[in-house]
């Protein structure tokens, strides 16, 4: 993970939902620092990525809170797309243990770090995860499916979601998109329901 950017701790958020007993994987994220900050967050100046919650590769171009998308990391010229989560097994075996220790908190945001001397470490759970681990910088995310939007950006993407999240998706808005956004919703409650 440091290969994407050596001047801070790169983290990896997984965020799981308990069902039946069970941990299961909604989304996630990888969040990376920039031009030598020392943080990962996505809030100050770094870049966010999303990858496929079964297999841990990266699926998506890199994306700053400014939209600009990346298919590299500027200063490392790393490929983000492909990009393979180091010891993915482990990390989800962790964090399916660690689901289990507070049952009573069924949606959590894992972060995760890797130490070359001790493999994946959890850094904390958050009980009520931000949405900026993984924001697609597009509406139209391809053949990603949009399952949140939180403003001020746009959507929250991930592939074949287990579950919608809806928290007042319309409410930051302009007119145009307000509309548009009413439409795809009314298709997507179309399709679900049949």
């Amino acid at each position: 993970m440091s290969l994407l950017n050596t001047s801070s701790v790169n983290t990896i958020r997984v965020t799981t939902m308990l069902k039946d007993g069970e941990a299961r994987i909604v989304s996630g994220g990888i969040r990376m620092g920039r031009n030598g900050n020392v943080v990962d967050n996505f809030n100050s100046g770094g870049l966010g990525v999303i990858y496929d919650r079964k297999t841990g590769t990266v699926i998506s171009d890199g994306f700053d809170r400014a939209r600009n998308v990346y298919e590299t990391v500027p200063e490392s010229g790393i490929r983000l797309k492909g990009f393979q989560i180091p010891q993915w097994d482990e990390i989800v075996a962790m964090i399916k243990e660690a689901a289990k220790v507070v049952p009573q908190v069924g949606y959590v945001g894992w972060d995760v770090c890797l130490s070359r001397d001790h493999g994946p470490l959890l850094i904390e759970g958050n009980s009520f995860p931000g949405q900026d681990n993984a924001q697609e910088p597009s509406l139209n995310a391809g053949t990603y499916t949009l399952t949140e939007v939180s403003p001020p950006t746009a959507g929250y993407a991930t592939m074949d979601p287990e579950v919608l999240l809806f928290d007042e998706p319309l409410s930051n808005l302009d007119a145009k998109l307000r509309n548009q956004m009413r439409a795809e919703i009314i298709k997507l409650r179309e399709k679900i329901q049949t």
